[in-house]
C-alpha cells in the first residue's frame, strides 16, 4: 500500500475509533445523567409528598374536631342511643353523612356507635371490615386521632360521649391522589407496595426506583417512567453524533489527503532520484517538505555527490587496472615473438660479416620467420584496438525475446540443435547491436563446444529474474564444459581454451553486459556442459560519460 493510502486509512480508522469511543462515552454520560435526573426528580416527588402528607393529616383532624363537639349528626345519633330511638333516626343520619363527607372533602366518612355498629357511611374499601373501623373508632378520644391505615389512607377519628355511651366519626382520605399529584409535578408514575424488590417489568421499557417512606408508615414508594423518551433522546443524540462524525471524518480524510500529498511527493521524488542514480543519472533532490524531509533531502544530495565522486574514482581505478592488465598481456604476447626476431637478425648480421656461404638460404628462412612474428604482433595489436574501441551502449526499445529468437534461427543448421523457450517477453532499452554481438558469441562458443557430439544441443531460455527487475537470457549446452582452472579466467583478455582463439570474445561480452547495468556469469549446466547467464535490467543501461571512458 502506498504512503498516501496508509495515511488515508490511518485517518479513517482513527476517526472511526474516536467517533465510536466518543459516542459510547456520550451515550453512557447521557444515560447516567438521565438516571441521576430521574433519582433527583424522585427525591423531589418524595419531598413534595411529605409536605402534602404533613399538611393533610392535621388538616383532616382539625376538620373533625368541631363536628364531634357540636354537629347535629353526632348529637342526634348520641340522643338516639340514649333514648333507644336510633333506629328512627337512621334514615336522616344516612342522608346527612354523604353531604357532610362532600363538605369535608374526604373520601370516606363513617358514624360509629359504642357497640361497633356503623350507622352511616360509604365508599370505604371493601377489604376493610366494619369491625376494624369500629375497633379503631373505639380507641379514639374526644380529641381527633390520625393514622395511616393498611389500605394506605389517612384516617382521623373523634368521639363524643354521654352517660356511658359514645358516638365516633371516622373520616378517611386516600393517599393515591397525593401520589398522583406529586407524580404529575415530577413527570413520574408513583405507586405504593408492601415490599421492595417484587418488580415484574421490562427494564428496557421502564425506569423504576423504589424507596420506603416513613410518612406512609414505611410503605414502599415506587417511581416509574417510560424509557421511550430516553430512547428517543438517545436516537437524536446518535443522529447528532453521526452527523458530527461524518463531518469530522470528511475533514480528517481531506486533511490526510493534503498531508499525504505533501509527504508522498518528496518520497516519490526520492525513489525516482534513487533509480536515476542507479542508472548513472545524478540529479539532486529539491529541498522541500518540512524540516525533517529537508534534512533528509540534504543528506541524500550529499550522498549522491559522494556517490558520483566515488563512481568516477572507481571508473578511473578500473580503467587503470584494466589497462595495466592489458598492457601486461600485450607485453607478454609481444615479448614472445621479439626474442626469435632478435636472434634471427643477429644471426643474419654475423653470417653477413663472415660471408657465410649459406647466408642466402638462411636469409630466406629467417625473413619468413620474422615476417610471421610481425604478423602475429600486428594481429595482437588489432585485437587490442578492437577491445579498446568497444563504445558505450546506444539504447533503444528492443524486444529481447524477438532479438534472441532471430539470432537463434540464424545459427540453425550450423551444428548443434537449438531449442528456444520464452517465459517472459519485454521490450527494454538496450543496444541491440551490442547484445546481438554477445548472444552471437555465446551461440558460436556453444555450437563449437558440442561439435564432437552427434546429439549436440544448445538451449536458450528468456525469462524475468525472481525479483522482476531484470531480463535473464540463459544459454546452455551439453558439451564438455570448462575445467575449474579455466572458469576463474574466462573473462580475462587474451585467455582462451581454443586453438586460434583471440581470447577477447568473452571479455568484450562481459564488458558489454556490465556497461548495460547487468552481468554475464558462467555456471555448469544440468547436462554437465557450459551455461552462460546474461542479465539485463528492465530500466536499461546507466548513462555513461563518453568523455571519461577513453
Amino acid at each position: 500500500m502506498t504512503l498516501r493510502g496508509r495515511l488515508l486509512l490511518s485517518a479513517l480508522l482513527l476517526s472511526l475509533a474516536t467517533t465510536a469511543v466518543l459516542a459510547l462515552v456520550v451515550r453512557a454520560s447521557w444515560q447516567r445523567a438521565e438516571s441521576e435526573r430521574f433519582q433527583a426528580e424522585f427525591e423531589g416527588a418524595i419531598r413534595t409528598l411529605d409536605q402534602q402528607l404533613e399538611q393533610a393529616g392535621p388538616e383532616l383532624s382539625r376538620k373533625l374536631k368541631p363536628l364531634c363537639d357540636h354537629d347535629p349528626i353526632v348529637d342526634s345519633a348520641l340522643i338516639g342511643l340514649e333514648g333507644g330511638t336510633l333506629g328512627q333516626r337512621l334514615l336522616s343520619l344516612r342522608a346527612r353523612v354523604p353531604e357532610l363527607k362532600r363538605s369535608l372533602g374526604v373520601d370516606a366518612l363513617y358514624l360509629v356507635t359504642k357497640s361497633g355498629e356503623i350507622v352511616a357511611g360509604d365508599n370505604y374499601p371493601e377489604e376493610v371490615s366494619a369491625s376494624e373501623i369500629s375497633a379503631w373508632a373505639s380507641s379514639v378520644s374526644r380529641e381527633p386521632a390520625l393514622r395511616i391505615s393498611d389500605t394506605l389512607a389517612f384516617e382521623a377519628g373523634c368521639q363524643k360521649k354521654s352517660h356511658g355511651t359514645w358516638v365516633a366519626l371516622v373520616a378517611a382520605r386516600r393517599v393515591a391522589p397525593f401520589l398522583e399529584e406529586a407524580g404529575l409535578r415530577a413527570d413520574l408514575t408513583l405507586s405504593l407496595h408492601e415490599e421492595m424488590g417484587r418488580i415484574d417489568f421490562d427494564p428496557s421499557a421502564l425506569h423504576i426506583e423504589e424507596r420506603p417512606v416513613a410518612a406512609l408508615g414505611g410503605a414502599v414508594l415506587r417511581a416509574e417512567r417510560s424509557r421511550k423518551s430516553l430512547r428517543a433522546s438517545l436516537a437524536h443524540l446518535d443522529s447528532e453524533v453521526l452527523t458530527a462524525a461524518a463531518g469530522t471524518l470528511g475533514g480528517a480524510l481531506l486533511l490526510a489527503f493534503f498531508l499525504s500529498r505533501g509527504l508522498a511527493r518528496p518520497v516519490a521524488q526520492f525513489a525516482e532520484r534513487t533509480r536515476q542514480a542507479v542508472q548513472g543519472r545524478v540529479e539532486m533532490l529539491p529541498i522541500s517538505g518540512g524540516p525533517e524531509l529537508e534534512e533528509a533531502a540534504r543528506a541524500f544530495n550529499a550522498t549522491l555527490s559522494d556517490l558520483s565522486a566515488l563512481r568516477e574514482r572507481v571508473k578511473v581505478t578500473e580503467r587503470i587496472a584494466a589497462r595495466r592488465e592489458v598492457a601486461r598481456q600485450i607485453a607478454h604476447e609481444i615479448k614472445n615473438p621479439l626474442s626469435p626476431i632478435r636472434t634471427s637478425i643477429e644471426t643474419l648480421r654475423k653470417m653477413k660479416e663472415r660471408g657465410h656461404e649459406e647466408f642466402d638460404s638462411y636469409f630466406e628462412e629467417t625473413t619468413k620467420t620474422v615476417l610471421e612474428e610481425v604478423r602475429r604482433i600486428n594481429t595482437l595489436v588489432s585485437h587490442f584496438s578492437e577491445y579498446a574501441r568497444v563504445p558505450s551502449p546506444s539504447p533503444q526499445q528492443t524486444n529481447v525475446s524477438a532479438l534472441v529468437l532471430h539470432l537463434a534461427k540464424l545459427h540453425e543448421g550450423l551444428g548443434a540443435e537449438i531449442e528456444f523457450e520464452e517465459k517472459d517477453s519485454y521490450e527494454i532499452p538496450i543496444d541491440p547491436d551490442q547484445i546481438s554481438q554477445v548472444v552471437t558469441n555465446l551461440l558460436k562458443n556453444a555450437i563449437e563446444a558440442t561439435a564432437a557430439r552427434a546429439d549436440g544441443l544448445v538451449r536458450i531460455v528468456v525469462a524475468l529474474t525472481d525479483d522482476k527487475r531484470n531480463v535473464c537470457i540463459r544459454l546452455s549446452d551439453n558439451g564438455p564444459g570448462l575445467s575449474p582452472e579455466s572458469v576463474d579466467r574466462i573473462f580475462e583478455p587474451y585467455f582462451t581454451t581454443k586453438s586460434g582463439g583471440s581470447g577477447l570474445g568473452l571479455p568484450i561480452s562481459h564488458r558489454i553486459a556490465v556497461e548495460h547495468g547487468g552481468d554475464l556469469t558462467y555456471t555448469t549446466s544440468t547436462s554437465g556442459g557450459a551455461e552462460f547467464v546474461l542479465v539485463l535490467p528492465l530500466t536499461g543501461p546507466p548513462i555513461l560519460d563518453e568523455a571519461k571512458q577513453g
